[in-house]
């Protein structure tokens, strides 16, 4: 997998920022860093939207979040049916992108294409989590490309 954010210092590495692994969405607390560096855990993409609301994640973190929190509630679903995922999704993509009022719309842009790339996912017969993960990086790397 390509990534942009080779050799580039602690802080702007995207597994530092925000990630999805096995289940889980590690955060790192922006709250404390640099005094102290610790991640926040999330086991659901709800906890993932109280992170965001909590500030745990701050200037362009949160968008990382939202991308990561999307691949976390297609892991949540994974075992439903194709309908009952998208559903899941959407209220997930609404509940993760109002999460902070002050940044909704690019929020939504952010879980609106997760949607859409799940249901890519969902019509290909390919796996939905890994499909979400892979569009967070994509935008992270299109982001990271940029600057």
């Amino acid at each position: 997998m390509k990534r942009c954010d080779f050799d580039l210092p602690f802080l702007l590495r995207y597994e530092n920022v925000a990630w999805y692994e096995n289940g889980k969405v590690r955060i790192l607390d922006r709250r404390i860093y640099p005094t102290e560096i610790k991640f926040v855990e999330c086991a659901s993409y709800r906890e993932v939207a109280q992170a965001i609301a909590d500030m745990v994640t701050q200037s362009a973190g949160p968008y990382t979040a939202a991308g990561m929190g999307m691949a976390l509630a297609a892991y949540e679903v994974k075992d439903k049916s194709a309908a009952s995922q998208l559903d899941f999704l959407r209220q997930a993509s609404y509940d993760i992108s109002h999460a902070r009022p002050t940044t909704a719309n690019r929020m939504g842009q952010i879980t609106a294409g997760c949607l859409a790339a799940a249901e890519d996912a969902l019509n290909a017969g390919q796996d939905v989590v890994t499909a979400l993960f892979n569009a967070a990086i994509d935008s992270l790397n299109r982001r990271y490309g940029i600057m």
